[in-house]
């Protein structure tokens, strides 16, 4: 069995298919996998260290006005289109699926005209652009928030499965994080995430607060500053002359993740794929929502979490050190509110989302082979 995957720009679209690929290792003999991602984003360093076959084509994303920019777009995408559907045609794949991103677009089309079996998972509320393109051509589409069938109502099938992350998200303890960290069981953890690239507006707030966290003898602080930023970041502190504890940490990436999310006792994020990893963990989470995101859906998102009592949105807008040290320090004092918290991220998981995407990718392939 072949199948080919695309999507990339940000590891919330490159993590899904990586997992994926996992469960269908897990299940079908012979399975081959090529991964058909952007020449400029993170996948294609990401990728090839995961041992998949990798290659690229160009993508770029639309602005929403009309521009010269928009128009090199265009071409970029209508070149996209032609490289892409070469690919197809060459590998021949026996399944197609899209995990998002600009460059997943043509690819999907592509294999959709060609008549491939395809399958695109959407990770947001709302749901993007490309994806609701994509909807009326592709065989099926996956769902991590069920209100995102509500932009799709021309899609042929639509499944809420959840975001597919790894297993050990659900199977590794609190105590396990903290060891594998090297932290301090006895004191809180509170966490600073920007996403897979950093976020300066998330580093700006935490390097405000910082003088009053090291204040709190109970606390250890990870800020996870992004590899783009983490060096601004530690001028910042050296021209403060701040002397941080041991147990404060800054660092410009982290590979361990699943420790990191089940390790802490709060989290200050982005409202992008980790959603789910942090669901997965129980973790309560402050978001804080990218503006500068597609149809702002990163809002979208956090808004659907904090409805159900698992979150709290502060928008950048209004983000400011004052702020975010006041919804902080008012959780980190409130062992109920972040046990309910807990309880209603973990209410929000899917541990099965996995399974339950191959489970439709495989039977659309069987549907496409009966010729239904």
């Amino acid at each position: 069995m072949r199948v080919l995957i695309s999507g990339g720009g940000t590891g919330g679209h490159i993590y899904p298919g990586l997992a994926l690929i996992e469960e269908l290792a897990s299940r079908v003999e012979n399975l081959e996998v090529h991964y058909l991602g952007s020449c400029d984003g993170m996948e294609k360093d990401i990728v090839p260290k995961r041992g998949v076959p990798f290659s690229c084509l160009p993508a770029q994303g639309f602005e929403r006005k009309l521009s010269f920019d928009t128009v090199k777009t265009l071409f970029v995408a209508i070149q996209g289109f032609f490289i892409s559907w070469q690919r197809v045609r060459a590998y021949k794949p026996d399944l197609v699926i899209g995990t998002g991103g600009y460059v997943a677009g043509p690819v999907l089309m592509a294999a959709a005209l060609l008549g491939k079996p395809t399958l695109i998972h959407e990770q947001n509320a709302l749901p993007s652009l490309t994806n609701r393109i994509l909807t009326p051509f592709v065989d099926a589409v996956a769902l991590s928030f069920s209100e995102a069938s509500t932009y799709l109502s021309r899609s042929k099938k639509t499944v809420t499965t959840g975001n597919p992350i790894r297993e050990e998200f659900f199977s590794l303890s609190k105590e396990q994080g903290i060891e594998r960290l090297g932290l301090n069981p006895k004191k809180k953890t509170l966490l600073f995430v920007g996403g897979s690239r950093g976020a300066e507006p998330i580093n700006n707030a935490a390097l405000a607060i910082l003088p009053r966290l090291i204040q709190l003898d109970d606390l250890q602080v990870i800020l996870v500053a992004g590899q783009v930023n983490y060096d601004q970041v530690l001028a910042e502190i050296k021209s403060n002359s701040l002397a941080l504890p041991a147990d404060f940490k800054i660092l410009p990436y982290l590979d361990d993740m699943p420790a990191a999310l089940n390790a802490a006792d709060l989290i200050v994020a982005r409202a992008g794929g980790m959603i789910a990893e942090i669901n997965a963990c129980g973790l309560p989470a402050i978001y804080i929502p990218s503006p500068y995101v597609a149809d702002n859906h990163q809002e979208h998102n956090a808004k659907a979490i904090e409805a159900l009592g698992a979150a709290i949105t502060i928008r950048e807008a209004d983000l400011n050190g004052d702020l975010l040290y006041a919804r902080i320090a008012d959780l980190l004092a409130d062992q109920e509110k972040r046990e309910f918290m807990s309880k209603a991220a973990l209410s929000l998981a899917k541990p099965n989302a996995c399974k339950e995407i191959a489970d439709l990718a495989l039977e659309i392939l069987a549907t496409k082979e009966k010729g239904v």
